[in-house]
């Protein structure tokens, strides 16, 4: 019986390790609190039209979207340095709207231009276009 019973601890403590470890999906308010403490400005848009303006202007879709995390880093000074996290419902959506961002980043090469080194990538269910400074801040 003794057996029996460390053995079922060991493999749970084997468990709660493992799922600790795993990589757990981006929360924006976690993100928002780390690249604020990085001398980031950060706004958090949660509202309809908000992300509606935003997924306007960068011509995607804004249904699926739950929030956007635009951030700016040395207080809101280095505007050549912008991200904007973009925060979606699943990993399908975020994925198609990678297909979105790098039409639009096609498409409007000056407005791309004046962002030093712009990247697009994703992560999870967590879409990021900007520069490649912000999305490493935020790894």
């Amino acid at each position: 019986m003794k057996k029996i019973t460390c053995m079922l601890l060991v493999m749970l403590m084997l468990l709660g390790t493992l799922t600790a470890c795993m990589d757990k999906e981006p929360d924006p308010l976690a993100l928002a609190k780390a690249l604020d403490a990085e001398d980031y400005t950060v706004q958090m848009m949660v509202d309809d039209e908000q992300i509606g303006d935003v997924a306007d202007e960068l011509e995607i879709r804004a249904k699926g979207i739950t929030c956007v995390l635009p951030a700016c880093p040395n207080e809101g000074k280095d505007d050549d340095k912008i991200g904007i996290f973009i925060f979606c419902d699943s990993t399908d959506i975020a994925e198609d709207m990678i297909e979105d961002l790098e039409a639009f980043a096609d498409k409007e090469e000056d407005l791309l231009d004046n962002i030093v080194r712009c990247i697009i990538e994703r992560s999870g269910k967590m879409v990021f276009i900007g520069c490649e400074d912000a999305w490493e801040d935020a790894q």
